[in-house]
């Protein structure tokens, strides 16, 4: 059976002197297995109606309570419990189990009600709560699919005050993608898969290369609240414990080894804390990743508490900029976007230089510690084509040496100053309102537009100035269209009601294009359709590549029936497969946040 090696870590410390706050479904603070634990504001005296501290809370002894704005943290659900059990249940008590940092004291922050959901205002305002209010670390055993760059901000202020702050990847079986998930792949945090008690990754845990550790979140054994109303009999073991699983389970095993590293040693910033704890990880490796030290089903590797404790090498991180495309013989510019960046897993200063290819010009090719690794594009002297190299940062006092990536620079004829050209001459009367919609992969542009008596249409125009001829894709009654582009074919979607007559349904549809104008396939999402009398509150909003997959956007005004609107965000995988789709509420309170379990 896999282990994280916590009583290794025991014979350092057991997180006396830290505190870990749950932001979660509250806890039972009178479990006999943690209420010698938990946390207490000693500012505060109880119930006495006033806020003896400052604040902001009245009598928040033991923690709040932001779903309902008080300080009753009991957990009547059964989740925060069981996650508090794991980071910091008492030891050496002759009962039940011992958390991973058993002499740390647990601080209760509800952000979650009774039926396992929370509104991102609230976990905003937990996160930030259980930050201010001391704590070391904070433990997030809930997320998902949401856009919300208040919780965001929130992860980075609570980091700057010197919280760790770690959240579950979730358990869809799917690459998380950030910002689209949060908190999971925030960059000041660490985000944790589960995996099985022999070691292998679990079945249900997300993965992808913002995981930084993978801990055991199969059939773990923690607390359970008297007042748990959520989860199947059958798990129980005894009336004070609980068997359940899921990257929830993984988080705080995460969270209570940061714990004790923060009691050995409490002048470690949040970013020391993290490359302790990644670096010190069991790589076990990946298919297609042997020998590297990163993968993205483990991220840096199963979590080794004993193994944090030592000093962490040097190594160098690197993000790399996007593939880019230029036109031929263009004077030197910035790339635009978002520039790459290195950084050294140290706070101490490490001299490197950047060299690139033919095309690339490093605009500081020389620094000491974290940086952007902007870089310029000159093509003076270039002709059309693809220019390919290496982008390396040298850095010989790094354990490493160094690091790199692969660079392309995809150099196009410049066309931008030839004249407009007819696509297609409908011969029809006014066509306001039927937006024509386009995309290029770097050498030619794809047009599409609405014909009435055939449907949706499209054609290509090419590098050279010709026109394909136009190609018909159906959607006679599409009511509105968008175009994306992976670097070489294309996808059209659109919403369409498929009986212009009965008017009674609608649906989402899209066509995949190759890079020569060919269609390839047309695929309708049967989940989509609904009544024909919401169709006319249906817009489609965005379309974007990730470069695996195409996102499309598109909002129901009518969805939620309270006067608001529902964004809904769709997958589409290259190979024209279709993901699934994410709802995302914005109602008066923020954005629904689903929970993870």
């Amino acid at each position: 059976m896999f282990s994280a090696n916590a009583p290794a870590a025991w014979d350092v410390t057991n997180g006396g002197g830290s505190v870990v706050a749950v932001v979660d479904t509250g806890i039972d603070t009178n479990h006999p297995d943690i209420a010698a634990n938990v946390w207490t504001n000693t500012g505060e005296t109880p119930e006495n109606g006033v806020d003896d501290d400052g604040n902001g809370f009245i009598d928040d002894v033991v923690g709040w309570n932001f779903v309902e704005d008080d300080n009753d943290v009991f957990d009547d659900h059964g989740h925060g419990t069981h996650v508090a059990g794991i980071a910091a249940a008492a030891g050496d008590n002759a009962l039940g189990i011992a958390g991973m940092a058993w002499g740390a004291r647990v601080m209760a922050v509800r952000g979650l009600g009774r039926n396992g959901r929370g509104w991102t205002d609230d976990l905003s305002q937990a996160i930030l709560y259980a930050a201010e209010n001391g704590a070391d670390v904070i433990n997030n055993s809930w997320g998902g699919f949401s856009i919300a760059p208040e919780l965001f901000d929130v992860v980075r202020t609570a980091t700057s005050l010197g919280a760790v702050v770690v959240s579950a990847a979730g358990n869809d079986r799917q690459q998380i993608s950030f910002p689209l998930w949060l908190p999971a792949g925030h960059p000041d945090g660490l985000t944790v898969a589960s995996i099985d008690p022999d070691g292998a990754a679990s079945s249900f845990s997300n993965y992808g290369p913002l995981i930084s550790v993978a801990a055991p979140g199969a059939d773990v054994l923690s607390l359970r609240s008297s007042g748990e109303s959520a989860f199947d009999s059958s798990l129980n073991v005894g009336p004070d414990y609980i068997r359940l699983s899921g990257t929830s389970m993984a988080t705080p095993h995460v969270a209570g080894a940061a714990a004790l590293l923060m009691a050995s040693e409490p002048l470690l910033t949040p970013a020391e804390v993290r490359w302790h704890l990644e670096l010190g990880a069991d790589q076990p490796g990946a298919p297609g990743y042997e020998g590297a030290p990163f993968n993205p089903t483990f991220g840096w590797g199963r979590l080794d508490a004993a193994a944090s404790f030592a000093v962490p090498p040097v190594t160098t991180r690197l993000r790399p900029p996007k593939v880019t495309h230029w036109h031929a013989f263009q004077e030197q510019a910035s790339i635009p976007g978002k520039p790459g960046s290195v950084l050294f897993t140290t706070l101490d200063p490490v001299p490197w230089t950047l060299s690139a290819p033919a095309g690339l010009v490093p605009e500081t090719p020389v620094g000491t510690g974290p940086a952007e690794l902007a870089m310029s594009i000159d093509a003076t002297a270039l002709a059309p084509g693809t220019y390919a190299g290496d982008v390396t940062v040298s850095a010989p006092s790094a354990t490493d040496g160094g690091a790199g990536f692969s660079a392309a620079l995809h150099v196009h004829q410049d066309l931008r100053p030839a004249p407009p050209i007819l696509v297609d001459n409908q011969g029809w009367g006014d066509i306001s309102g039927f937006v024509p919609a386009a995309a290029s992969n770097g050498t030619s542009v794809l047009v599409s537009w609405r014909d009435p008596t055939v449907g949706l249409k499209y054609a290509l125009v090419r590098s050279d100035g010709t026109v394909s001829a136009p190609v018909a894709v159906g959607g006679r009654y599409a009511r509105n269209h968008i175009v994306a582009s992976d670097g070489q074919g294309y996808l059209i979607a659109w919403l369409f009601e498929e009986d212009s007559g009965n008017r009674e349904t609608q649906a989402l549809q899209f066509a995949r294009i190759d890079a020569d104008g060919a269609l390839i396939d047309t695929t309708p999402i049967e989940a989509l359709r609904g009544p024909a009398s919401l169709a006319r509150f249906l817009t489609l909003t965005d379309a974007g590549f990730d470069g695996q997959r195409y996102w499309i956007a598109y909002q129901n005004d009518r969805y939620t029936g309270r006067g608001s609107t529902t964004l809904f965000v769709i997958g589409v995988n290259l190979d024209g497969s279709f993901l699934r789709r994410r709802k995302v509420e914005r109602l008066s309170g923020g954005v629904m946040s689903p929970f993870t379990c």
